[in-house]
């Protein structure tokens, strides 16, 4: 094979080069800086050479590569992933390799070529924000998170997970919930925007039995809204309140943010939720592991 090369470039040239030569825009960025700002922190990107020439690039850190993209008119995708899996392998000395955020074009020829794992499938889907009455059925009443709610808010987003789709990828994990709970607690807190989530309660007792986190990142493109966790308790499932509640928030969302986002593992039953309530997709990444040969 012949002999390739590899320097290592600042964030800012290899977002550039990212954002015009990567396959497809699968966190659906829709303007020059969005798509800039998504590897605003990368500080690890590599651009590959054969005999001076440039044939593509790669995110690559501890034993996480990310982020690809090839450079015409170099298209063997075969080749690039030989180069760039033989070079982080050589590196980075770990039996195994971790690929994050890899578009379709390439999940075939790493699982089949490679023998890579798929250890997730995930899409970006967003909508606009929009005002509209909002109703809710049965004896239940809705409410906005308070941190007196956190403990409880964990709890009811354990069960759902304990018996929802993602277990079966991943076991839930208490600690983790809480932890990103939490940080979406202080990061919405820090926007203003706590009040775009949606709990509701059961007029019976006041228990909480459905979960709708969502707000504006410090940080994200064009004010658009996230809507970061939609749980029910299993016994409650079927009666309309997952979808009452992402319509309450898009309602309350519609006066400060445009609009609204959401990630959801491919093949959740709940992408037909999103879609009936007008959600479009973005393009299908996965993320992987690489065996080291």
């Amino acid at each position: 094979m012949d002999k390739y090369t590899f320097t290592q470039v600042d964030k800012k040239q290899y977002g550039i080069y990212h954002a015009i030569y990567s396959d497809c825009n699968i966190f659906m960025r829709l303007d020059w800086n969005e798509r800039m700002n998504v590897l605003k922190s990368n500080e690890n990107g590599y651009f590959v050479f054969l005999k001076d020439k440039l044939v593509g690039g790669f995110s690559l850190l501890d034993n996480q590569i990310s982020n690809p993209f090839m450079f015409p008119p170099f298209i063997d995708r075969l080749l690039f992933w030989k180069i760039v899996l033989d070079y982080a392998s050589e590196i980075c000395c770990k039996d195994e390799l971790y690929l994050s955020n890899i578009s379709k074009a390439d999940v075939e020829i790493l699982t089949e070529q490679f023998s890579a794992t798929i250890k997730m499938t995930q899409r970006i889907m967003l909508r606009p924000t929009e005002q509209s009455d909002v109703g809710l059925k049965g004896n239940f009443y809705f409410t906005e998170l308070l941190e007196n709610d956190i403990p409880y808010i964990v709890q009811t987003v354990f069960t759902a997970h304990s018996t929802g789709y993602t277990s079966k990828s991943k076991t839930p994990d208490k600690e983790e919930i809480e932890k990103a709970i939490n940080m979406r607690f202080q990061a919405f807190s820090q926007t203003k925007t706590l009040h775009l989530s949606t709990l509701v309660k059961s007029i019976d007792n006041h228990e909480l039995v459905g979960v709708c986190i969502a707000g504006i990142y410090p940080d994200s493109p064009n004010n658009f809204s996230t809507i970061h966790q939609v749980s029910v308790l299993p016994e409650f499932r079927k009666r309309g309140i997952a979808e009452s509640m992402m319509l309450r928030t898009i309602n309350t969302a519609h006066t400060i943010s445009p609009v609204i986002t959401l990630g959801v593992m491919v093949g959740n039953p709940a992408e037909q939720l999103y879609n009936k309530l007008g959600f479009t997709s973005g393009p299908s990444y996965c993320n992987l592991i690489y065996t080291v040969q």
